[in-house]
């Protein structure tokens, strides 16, 4: 619930953990909403397909794509070392440094 009592809807309360946790990414999820993309994930955990050992964390992350089901996944990568790159990228996720 927010401070008026409320009840937020669970794309509202992931829309408030990605502002908390990355306060730079208000332009992002502004042309997200605009555009009516789904709200993504934050702070994914990327791992291993294989040994399920964490690769690394994405920003924000659509692993189901924009067209959920119908796209390739998608991440916004800040700060990512080049090899959690290569993985994300060797995964079939496109995405954007």
């Amino acid at each position: 619930m927010n401070s008026g009592g409320t009840k937020l809807s669970k794309g509202d309360l992931a829309l408030a953990k990605i502002y908390a946790a990355w306060p730079d990414a208000m332009d992002l999820l502004d042309w997200v909403e605009q555009n009516s993309l789904p709200v993504p994930e934050v702070m994914h955990e990327f791992v291993d397909p294989d040994t399920g050992a964490l690769l690394g964390v994405i920003e924000v992350a659509w692993p189901n794509g924009l067209q959920e089901g119908l796209a390739q996944p998608v991440a916004v990568l800040l700060q990512e070392p080049e090899f959690v790159q290569r993985a994300v990228n060797q995964a079939g996720y496109l995405y954007f440094t």
